[in-house]
């Protein structure tokens, strides 16, 4: 997001687009455990995949210019939403699968989340900003494939229980 901000509005505008992300990440997050009751773990999910690939081919498509001030806010917003569903859900999907061992899965969650971290803040002057989606897709199709094939496994394991309305058993 941050080579489109600083295209299109400058470097001084980037803070702002990212408070807006992180307000949105944060309020939907307080929000995101009410809703998967709702609505299920794997509907969250698919939706939080939906919401990434509409903004992705949202990105790869538009050339940043200044006059579009709102669409940045816009898209900052709404990623912060599917963030928010991926953080929370993500977190207590490591917790219901790793029941015997939650210490050692939510490691593991962190570790990975750390080495994206790492991966972006590396590569993110080297490859150009179309790279980088490019990258982004590829990473949201293998992750939403993953998470179907964990759906698959754990309905399995759970009979004809359906898993995203499982808790956690101590």
């Amino acid at each position: 997001m941050q080579g489109f901000v600083s295209c299109g509005l400058g470097q001084p505008m980037i803070g702002y687009v990212i408070l807006t992300f992180a307000s949105a990440s944060a309020l939907c997050s307080s929000l995101s455990g009410f809703l998967v009751q709702r609505l299920g773990r794997r509907s969250m999910f698919l939706s939080a995949g939906f919401v990434n690939l509409s903004m992705i081919l949202l990105m790869l498509n538009w050339e940043p210019q200044a006059d579009h001030f709102p669409l940045y806010f816009i898209v900052a917003g709404i990623w912060g939403v599917s963030d928010a569903v991926w953080h929370t859900q993500l977190s207590a999907l490591y917790g219901v699968v790793q029941v015997a061992s939650p210490e050692a899965a939510f490691s593991v969650f962190v570790l990975w989340h750390s080495l994206g971290y790492l991966s972006v803040f590396l590569t993110h002057s080297l490859l150009c900003v179309d790279a980088s989606v490019y990258i982004l897709l590829m990473l949201l199709f293998s992750g939403v494939i993953g998470y179907l094939c964990v759906e698959i496994v754990e309905s399995r394991r759970f009979g004809n229980n359906d898993p995203s309305k499982l808790q956690a058993i101590e």
